[in-house]
């Protein structure tokens, strides 16, 4: 038995120490992945702001009437000043280094309207109307054949830009729309976001070597009752064998008391140890609350702020509220005083606030059909639920190229139904909720803790294949919520 014993002490020094390391690994990873992620959609988000500069500016800058003028030889030189002023104030407020429109004549390419820069107007480098453009590359040329939207890194007198180049079939003839931004700026913006990216993954790190290191004072804890266990049972084999019956039982009620007092020690020290990290958290946590809010009242004071920058201000404090949300509710997980009455409807609209930039860049369309009624529990919980499947299921949208991207949530009678059309699950469904299992080269965590949390409020969740996706029905019936503000199971 005491041979036993210690080959168990053994097998669980091994399997925690691999999952310490384990721990460790995942924190790096994430890391790498996290930052490829955000390179990627960066250059996303900088072709896209290109591309609504470019017709933001022609249909409300420019419009039919400008292409009018130019096509009956009625523009006038106040017109082309004018257009031109406007073009300037549209680039400044679009984040752009220039906006502009082309056309081609006799395989040659001239400026209609342009926007100016300071720099341009100081240096007197500003465009004609019908100027020639002799630096036109061969992309641009060939929009202006073909007919189809290009995009292209280029010098030219003016600087080295990413341009979009956005051809426009008008009945006044064919013109290029187009709009740069500097490469240097990019770089510039590119690099300032990955330092804060990496100012996060760094407390990640942190918080991941905090769980490792409490993680190990766990393992030696367990160690130590598990030699007392040894140590114990080497006496009782000791004993007078006529005494060996009652031995034994005292033995395995000894053994039994000492296992209920090890979970009992394990939970508490885990409870202490999330209290830890959390206030580990919350410290950087409020300073960056802080600093966002003294950067916002700065900006604000020098009279320089637009709606990008104070909706990205709103969104980090956001952010960091869900995040101090979190921590409270990973704290108080097993404590049910902190629990309370919310309609599901809160937990879907805030769901959408979260992820409505994240739909947009993915070009993902979300449907909700809520019939209203009341839950009882944290709404973050319920929130993590939505957030996972919605991730889950852009990742298979990218994964497979799916072009109408639509995610279905409706809810009513204590029952929520997901539903996707990026193409369903292969092989046996039932087993995307087990541990590790992923078909989107996950973790294959996300829909296991979906269905611990469910059986954490007596619910359910169920998958079903459909025609072009998967449909998820989570069943919250078991747990409802009368006049009273009590909890009734069925």
């Amino acid at each position: 038995m005491i041979s036993n014993l210690d080959n168990e002490i053994k097998r669980k020094l091994l399997v925690e120490n691999l999952l310490v390391g384990f721990i460790i690994f995942l924190s790096v990873l994430a890391g790498v992945k996290s930052y490829l992620f955000f390179k990627e959609f960066f250059y996303k988000y900088t072709d896209s702001k290109l591309f609504s500069a470019a017709m933001n500016a022609n249909e409300f800058v420019l419009g039919e009437k400008f292409y009018k003028k130019i096509f009956l030889g009625t523009l006038s030189k106040n017109d082309d000043e004018n257009y031109s002023f406007l073009l300037t104030k549209f680039a400044k407020n679009a984040g752009v280094t220039y906006v502009y429109s082309m056309i081609d004549k006799n395989n040659s390419v001239y400026f209609l309207a342009s926007s100016l820069t300071q720099k341009d107007i100081k240096n007197g480098d500003i465009y004609a109307y019908m100027q020639k453009y002799p630096e036109a590359t061969e992309t641009l040329k060939n929009v202006f054949k073909n007919g189809k939207i290009a995009f292209e890194e280029s010098k030219d007198r003016w600087g080295y830009f990413r341009s979009i180049l956005i051809p426009i079939d008008s009945k006044y003839g064919r013109y290029v729309i187009g709009a740069d931004l500097k490469i240097s700026d990019i770089k510039k913006s590119f690099d300032e976001y990955k330092i804060k990216l990496f100012s996060i993954l760094g407390l990640v790190d942190i918080f991941a070597l905090m769980i490792a290191f409490f993680y190990y004072r766990l393992v030696k804890e367990e160690k130590r009752h598990l030699e007392e266990i040894c140590s114990l049972n080497e006496k009782l084999e000791e004993m007078n064998k006529n005494l060996e019956k009652r031995v034994k039982e005292e033995s395995e009620k000894r053994i039994k008391q000492e296992e209920l007092i090890l979970r009992e020690s394990k939970y508490i020290q885990m409870g202490e140890m999330m209290d830890a990290v959390a206030h580990q958290w919350k410290v950087p946590l409020s300073a960056i609350m802080l600093e966002s809010g003294l950067l916002k009242m700065i900006i604000e004071k020098k009279g320089c702020i637009d709606d990008e920058i104070k909706k990205s201000i709103n969104n980090i404090q956001e952010y960091v509220n869900h995040l101090n949300e979190t921590l409270d509710n990973f704290r108080n997980f097993l404590n049910t005083k902190n629990y309370e009455e919310f309609l599901i409807s809160e937990a879907v609209e805030s769901v959408k606030n979260l992820v409505k930039d994240l739909l947009i860049i993915n070009n993902v369309k979300l449907e909700t059909q809520i019939k209203n009624f009341k839950i009882y529990g944290r709404k973050n919980d319920f929130e993590h639920i939505l957030l996972s499947l919605i991730d889950n299921s852009i990742k298979i949208f990218n994964q497979r190229n799916v072009d109408e991207r639509v995610i279905k949530i409706t809810a009513k009678d204590y029952e929520i139904i997901y539903e996707d059309n990026a193409g369903g699950v292969e092989g046996d469904i039932e087993k995307i909720f087990d541990f590790n299992y992923s078909k989107t080269g996950g973790s294959g965590i996300g829909l296991y803790i979906v269905k611990m949390i469910l059986d954490k409020y007596g619910g359910d969740i169920k998958a079903q294949n459909i025609k072009n996706g998967i449909r998820f029905i989570i069943n919250l019936k078991k747990f409802r919520y009368n006049s009273n503000s009590k909890k009734i199971k069925e």
